[in-house]
């Protein structure tokens, strides 16, 4: 059995580290991150399983390889973090000065085939084995020991480190690539080119869509039946139907690989004209401020130019049909009820009717909500007050062409579009977003902080706001 360090425990160097607690390949293993609290965490969980390596959790790189290892596995997130870690100029901080003769680097980060080949040679020069064994899956295979391992470096390296490759790679799909170290992270920069492209196409498919007026999510589900799916539209497509996914892999990663992919190819004289544009939408993102949010979230640089939402996109029909529900509420528009134009009628205590000019909106209760009243003040001074039960309440809100408004918003509620218009929104500390909403236009909201809207467009815009109590 082996005794392993994992440097970088974050989404999958975490999933790694666990996966190797649960292996019979280890006898210790000690998580090691710049994110202490992470640390103290993980070195917890060592002790429940009796794998910990020392008497507390590691506070500093040299601190975490105290003891003899026999091998350390880097998942960081860029080249230069890598650099630091590795070859950095202080002993505490230097892989390089402190790992013993004989024990081994894994090298899980996505870098440059270029680095990978100089890491190994300066390593080797000092007597410690290298691998080059970027990998593939995600956080939740990372945790499951199921993912894909591409492996590259010499003969003594990979065999001494074929139990700890097994244990962290799913059957039949952890591969030894030819060329020794350098050769892994350029299979790895081909399949991030593809990766990238996948996401980027997927978006663009799934913002066309919305701006055609289409059931974005039924289309969703027949792409996913049809020759044009690919694992990245079906993984991330979900996401992108979603109004805050969680962040599997952050957007910032793929601007990072796809930077590889550009500079390598400069390097072979390959023309990447393809995956140079899908880098260009990743940096738009950034720009955007979207970095940090799932990279499924490249969606919303087609929506920014679109004006028109990908998640939570309602398709106005002809007849009386459902165009949204979920656990708490449905909504069902007809073109042939209108009584008069600005009206409501209360069907029941749980069911109303708002009447606009080019259809009726029905909206039923199904079930209440959370009620988080008192979690932030709620400002009415910029709605008019409607029809109320004990289960909703409807307010209108008028915003004449430059008119801003900020309010802040304690529950869950639905939007109504009662005309055409522009508006242009922003939360605390999140990007400013311009919409251009439709009448009849039905949105879902959860409960929200201070949002900014301003009227941007030309004519008066109004709007219902119906409370779920």
């Amino acid at each position: 059995m082996s005794s392993v360090v994992v440097v970088g425990i974050g989404a999958m160097g975490g999933g790694m580290a666990r996966a190797l607690l649960d292996s019979s390949v280890t006898s210790t293993v000690t998580g090691y991150d710049k994110n202490l609290a992470a640390v103290e965490a993980f070195y917890r969980e060592s002790v429940h399983v009796n794998k910990n390596a020392g008497d507390n959790p590691p506070v500093s790189l040299k601190d975490a390889i105290l003891l003899p290892v026999d091998f350390v596995i880097l998942s960081l997130v860029n080249e230069s973090q890598c650099e630091a870690v590795c070859f950095g100029e202080t002993e505490q901080h230097s892989l390089v000065n402190i790992m013993e003769k004989g024990s081994c680097v894994i090298l899980t980060s996505t870098v440059t085939a270029t680095w990978a080949r100089t890491a190994g040679e300066k390593f080797r020069n000092k007597g410690i084995f290298f691998v080059d064994c970027p990998v593939s899956g995600g956080p939740t295979r990372a945790r499951e020991g199921d993912l894909t391992m591409i492996a590259s470096g010499d003969d003594q390296s990979l065999g001494m480190s074929k139990p700890l490759l097994n244990a962290l790679g799913r059957d039949g799909d952890v591969h030894i690539i030819d060329g020794g170290a350098g050769a892994g992270s350029t299979v790895k920069c081909v399949h991030q080119l593809l990766a990238g492209v996948h996401i980027c196409v997927a978006a663009e498919a799934m913002a066309m869509a919305a701006k055609a007026g289409l059931d974005v999510e039924q289309l969703y589900r027949i792409v996913n039946g049809a020759a044009g799916a690919s694992w990245m539209f079906t993984d991330r497509g979900k996401r992108m139907l979603e109004i805050d996914p969680e962040v599997k892999s952050a957007l910032n990663i793929f601007v990072k690989d796809l930077g590889i992919v550009y500079e390598e190819s400069k390097k072979l004289q390959v023309p990447i004209p393809i995956a140079s544009a899908a880098l260009q939408q990743f940096i738009s993102g950034q720009s955007l401020g979207l970095g940090g949010l799932d990279d499924s979230q490249v969606v919303k640089v087609y929506e920014n130019v679109t004006k028109v939402p990908v998640a939570g996109h309602v398709v106005s029909k002809e007849s009386n049909e459902v165009v949204f529900s979920n656990d708490y509420v449905k909504v069902c528009q007809s073109k042939t009820d209108v009584i008069s134009e600005n009206d409501i009628t209360v069907n029941a205590i749980n069911k109303l009717t708002i009447h606009l000019k080019i259809a009726s909106v029905t909206i039923q209760i199904l079930n209440s909500p959370p009620n988080l009243k008192g979690t932030f003040d709620f400002d009415e001074s910029t709605l008019e007050d409607g029809e109320a039960t004990d289960q909703f309440q409807v307010y209108k809100q008028n915003l004449e062409p430059g008119d801003m408004i900020e309010s802040n918003y304690p529950f869950f509620y639905l939007t109504i579009a009662a005309s055409h218009g522009t508006l242009e929104q922003k939360s605390r500390g999140g990007p400013l977003w311009t919409k251009t909403t439709r009448e009849g236009d039905v949105e879902f909201k959860e409960p929200s902080g201070q949002i900014q809207i301003l009227n941007s467009g030309m004519e008066s815009f109004a709007r219902y706001i119906v409370r779920l109590s």
